[in-house]
């Protein structure tokens, strides 16, 4: 997340950590306080420093995920003499309250990027990708790299979480042959989405239902109902 008031980061920092958020992470946005300059050039990078960056998810995440991989000679290698510092389950509101407050960490993942990017406290890292040896947009689907980070022509983030993917269609095959379907030939419009859901949709003789054929919600990670016991 961009902090346009007090931290600084320059292209090699942005480098570094996009580097590191390829292993494990996204950035969300990365703030210098001196942007690139014109021509192509760039402030010299900061020595030493911190640079942090927050996440939505918590859990093994956020704990021994993390951990593990700054202790591996790869992400050392990255970093340098920069000390990273992650925060999990700092999505949704911890994020906000510390772009509120002027103090935002320098990359995030996971959280509401659009209201970022309209709110105009992200800034473009779309020169800093072009010079980067890293991250190239040929190693992306074209919706990955156009749909998350891309507001207006403008770059403000690097897919990386999740196999670098948005969305992705994860189906049984075994249901789908049941419901006279081809495992073989999934969906590719929405209409054949909704198809297949209502092909693998079934109720019971009293109209009850006994099994969704595509549920987004629970996929989004949302629940109609809570069990308990």
């Amino acid at each position: 997340m961009a902090n346009l008031l007090n931290n600084g980061m320059s292209r090699r920092d942005f480098l570094r950590t996009t580097s590191m958020m390829l292993a494990g992470g996204l950035i969300a946005a990365c703030t210098p306080s001196s942007a690139p300059a014109a021509g192509g050039g760039s402030a010299p990078a900061a020595e030493g420093g911190t640079i942090q960056y927050w996440f939505g998810w918590g859990g093994n995440y956020a704990g021994v995920a993390w951990d593990t991989l700054k202790e591996t000679e790869t992400l050392k290698g990255i970093l340098g003499d920069v000390t990273l510092e992650t925060k999990g389950s700092s999505g949704g509101e911890p994020l906000l309250t510390a772009v509120a407050a002027g103090t935002p960490p320098e990359g995030a993942s996971n959280t509401q990027y659009l209201d970022y990017m309209a709110r105009g406290v992200l800034v473009p890292v779309g020169d800093w990708v072009d010079s980067s040896d890293t991250v190239k947009q040929e190693a992306y689907l074209e919706g990955t790299w156009k749909d998350a980070f891309d507001r207006e022509g403008v770059m403000y983030g690097v897919p990386a979480n999740e196999g670098y993917l948005r969305y992705g269609l994860v189906y049984n095959a075994e249901m789908v042959d049941e419901a006279g379907l081809d495992p073989d030939t999934p969906p590719e419009t929405w209409d054949e989405c909704l198809a297949w859901h209502e092909a693998i949709t079934k109720f019971d003789d009293a109209g009850n239902l006994i099994q969704v054929g595509m549920d987004p919600f629970d996929a989004m990670g949302g629940q109609l109902a809570i069990q308990d016991g």
